[in-house]
């Protein structure tokens, strides 16, 4: 007895999606996905293979087993949260998170638990130093999500870029500034690195940075720059010399 409409049906409510995720997922329209659930068409080859990776299923299971009254692997479940997670991106593997999910790279991500942080969320490693001293390499940020309306001046934001398909780096960690329907992404280590723009074509998510997490506790003193020590030097001699004039 083949079972696909009903296990599609079951997939989908478990899944907390609905047809018109499915069909961007797999590539066809959620008509299409509508007539699979009635039973009125039998997807094909390549979108069966793709419905199977979707839900992390095999093509038996989805096929001939009956999923509703069946009792869930280990890793189905895994899938099963996939729409209420906190996941963890070490910056290594930040590279696959703009492209196509395989089922071992979804296998192997890894969720974490913060206190304070509930349903969906990202957890991202700091990859560079341009936001020093606010956040180092090395740091990590916990993030929920945002969307470009919220953006809000003076905030640090997890900026994905969906066309960077070979970018090590897709995630850009920075403040954002929303110009003319762009993204203005504003460093902190403005001595070193400079302010760009993305068009919101080329952002695929926003995650507002909730958190830091850093293994790089130190004197604060010694994480003050030149500057900041010699202004407020200026300060602490100016308040206690009024009249003297500095050179």
């Amino acid at each position: 007895m083949l079972l696909l409409p009903s296990n599609i049906r079951y997939l989908r409510k478990e899944k907390k999606v609905n047809q018109v995720d499915i069909g961007d997922a797999v590539g066809v329209s959620y008509n299409a996905i509508s007539n699979y659930e009635n039973g009125k068409f039998f997807p094909t080859a390549d979108v069966l293979a793709k419905l199977c990776e979707y839900f992390n299923v095999s093509a038996d299971d989805l096929l001939f087993k009956d999923l509703a009254t069946s009792t869930k692997s280990e890793t189905f479940q895994s899938a099963l949260v996939e729409k209420n997670n906190h996941i963890f991106f070490a910056a290594k593997e930040q590279a696959e998170y703009t492209t196509k999910w395989s089922r071992k790279f979804e296998r192997d991500l890894r969720y974490v638990s913060i206190p304070g942080v509930e349903g969906d969320a990202r957890t991202f490693e700091v990859y560079s130093n341009s936001m020093e001293p606010i956040l180092n390499n090395g740091d990590y940020v916990v993030c929920t999500p945002c969307t470009l309306a919220a953006v809000k001046d003076g905030q640090i934001y997890a900026i994905v870029r969906g066309d960077a398909v070979t970018d090590a780096h897709p995630v850009k960690i920075t403040y954002a500034k929303l110009e003319h329907g762009r993204v203005l992404c504003i460093p902190h280590n403005t001595k070193e690195y400079r302010s760009y723009y993305l068009s919101d074509e080329e952002v695929k998510e926003v995650w507002a940075v909730e958190m830091r997490i850093t293994r790089n506790i130190i004197e604060p003193w010694k994480n003050w720059d030149i500057e900041q020590r010699l202004a407020m030097l200026e300060e602490i001699v100016l308040a206690n010399f009024p009249d003297e004039k500095l050179r």
